[in-house]
């Protein structure tokens, strides 16, 4: 069955109405015909809907009915790409898209091979991420709000939970070490409401390796000893917000680590395989999904 999104606002009294694009996808990509059911969503409902008008213009459907999705679950994921060459970017944020990031972030650095010299592109990008979205079953399609520097994206970000900078210079921390460090903590403080990671003294595992977690900054939920549970648990309390930031081509300059690591990005390894810029970030977002419980 083929699925659209759609724009809340083209609902109006049960009857949906399509663009010229989508109607023209409807009836010469998909082969569609009035009659046929179609499935829609715009970020928090699913429609099921049938066509019942179909030309090159426009399209018009009828609602049969409509159920509330929860959209991205409990774990927000910000992914921040450092801008690659040629078509990488594109290839990055469909598959992102399919492993369920919340946002994608162009992040032009010092040694970004490509700088986009207008925003025409963007159009593009945010194709790609809704054609990916209908593609993959998701009722939500993530964001792309444009280019970024680092210290915009270090701002865009300050509020998560959690900041994971894969990093090809950390030898000895790898990004599972962190989650059994949190592991660690939350078993002996099943109480945290917040976790972040600041300056200043860092919660050791049994190993005595850092998890990333400063000790000053851990919020209690009820008042009682807190340990960083929602990172684990996706609680009540909203999404566990996370944002990954990812180096382009060239790598990241030390400068550009020290800056990551002041707002609270911790250095991790991937394993010993050096990987791409376009596949650093995948990776990443798949060990975090499964550890937070997002492929379940």
């Amino acid at each position: 069955m083929a699925r659209i999104f759609i724009q809340r606002g083209c609902i109006i009294d049960g009857i949906a109405t399509l663009p010229e694009s989508e109607a023209k996808r409807l009836l010469r990509v998909l082969r569609m015909k009035p009659g046929d059911a179609v499935t829609m969503f715009d970020g928090s409902r699913e429609y099921n809907a049938e066509l019942t008008r179909l030309s090159t213009k426009s399209a018009q459907l009828r609602i049969i009915s409509v159920t509330e999705k929860a959209g991205n679950g409990s774990i927000r994921i910000v992914l921040g790409q450092g801008m690659p060459k040629g078509e990488k970017l594109e290839m990055v944020i469909q598959k992102a898209t399919e492993l369920g990031v919340s946002s994608v972030v162009p992040v032009i650095m010092e040694r970004s091979v490509k700088r986009p010299e207008d925003g025409g592109k963007l159009d593009r990008l945010r194709r790609i991420a809704t054609e990916a979205a209908q593609q993959c079953g998701r009722v939500d399609v993530p964001e792309v709000p444009g280019y970024a520097d680092l210290d915009e994206f270090l701002k865009i970000t300050a509020g998560a939970q959690l900041k994971i900078l894969p990093y090809e210079g950390e030898k000895a921390r790898s990004l599972q070490d962190v989650f059994a460090g949190l592991r660690s903590c939350s078993q002996d403080n099943p109480g945290l409401r917040s976790c972040r990671q600041e300056e200043g003294d860092v919660e050791r595992d049994a190993s005595g390796r850092g998890c990333g977690v400063d000790a000053n900054d851990l919020t209690p939920a009820d008042g009682r000893t807190a340990g960083p549970s929602l990172i684990l648990s996706g609680t009540p309390a909203g999404p566990i917000a996370v944002a990954v930031l990812i180096g382009p081509e060239g790598g990241l300059t030390e400068d550009e680590v020290k800056k990551a690591e002041e707002a609270g990005f911790i250095p991790v390894s991937l394993g010993p395989r050096i990987l791409r810029t376009e596949t650093a970030g995948l990776a990443a977002i798949v060990i975090i999904q499964y550890e937070l419980g997002g492929l379940s």
